[in-house]
């Protein structure tokens, strides 16, 4: 993480913010209840991408939008992603990764009931975002 600060600039500012859900598996029918959500967010060079799941905390940058917001980590393209919320960035990047470090977010395990990835997802969109606070 340390590394990650120093190659972020205190000038990357967030300029908006979406909250995103796509299904748990390609084989997946509906997405009501049961669904992955992540936050991608866009600086004026670059968009990045934050999702939590059973094996930690991803982070990815990238150029292309359609590389943070379609792909899997494990590189499968998901083609189901849809927005469930957006807003103008409130803070910048730096900031933001600080935020991680000291609310301790890299610590917290995954739990299904109170520690998912709909729960961080929330949390980090609520602290990035401008002027809204995700449902």
């Amino acid at each position: 993480m340390t590394e990650l600060l120093e190659k972020v600039g205190d000038n990357e500012d967030i300029d908006k913010v979406w909250a995103y859900q796509r299904p748990l598996s390609k084989w997946q029918i509906t997405q009501f209840i049961l669904f992955h959500m992540f936050v991608v967010f866009k600086t004026r060079t670059w968009w990045w991408s934050i999702e939590k799941n059973r094996e930690g905390i991803n982070v990815h940058r990238s150029k292309k939008e359609s590389v943070v917001k379609d792909y899997c980590r494990n590189g499968t393209s998901i083609s189901s992603t849809k927005i469930i919320d957006e807003d103008d960035g409130g803070m910048n990047v730096h900031d933001f990764l600080n935020w991680l470090l000291i609310n301790e977010e890299l610590q917290k395990e995954y739990q299904y009931s109170y520690s998912n990835c709909k729960h961080f997802a929330r949390a980090v969109f609520h602290r990035v975002a401008k002027t809204k606070e995700m449902l």
